[in-house]
């Protein structure tokens, strides 16, 4: 599967959250609206290989969520990380970075197909 295809899959399944005000490819600007969420890929290598040509490929992103308030955090991320699973992505890593009025909850997730 393509990186756009799943990128596309990604970013539709997360514009259904209620309580994003965004959801974006880039890396939100300062007026961006908050709470948002970025996506972007992390990694794409060939995991098995038939006739000299991948077989299997798996795919990695990063999925950010970034909040100023701690409701948002307990309320948007579990379902961030819901539809992602509901995907077939497999949660790799998660962390948080705290920040100056706006934290980020990262997540890494996997796929491989």
């Amino acid at each position: 599967m393509s990186i756009t295809i799943q990128r596309k899959g990604i970013l539709t399944a997360l514009r259904a959250i209620a309580g994003l005000q965004a959801v974006t490819l880039s890396w939100p600007r300062a007026q961006a609206p908050i709470p948002c969420v970025t996506v972007d890929l992390a990694s794409r290598r060939a995991t098995d290989r038939r006739d000299n040509t991948p077989y299997l490929t798996e795919t990695e992103f990063y999925v950010r969520l970034f909040a100023s308030r701690e409701a948002d955090f307990e309320s948007l991320g579990p379902q961030v990380e819901q539809a992602l699973e509901a995907l077939g992505y497999e949660q790799v890593f998660v962390w948080e970075e705290p920040g100056q009025g706006v934290r980020q909850l990262a997540f890494r997730y996997r796929i491989t197909n």
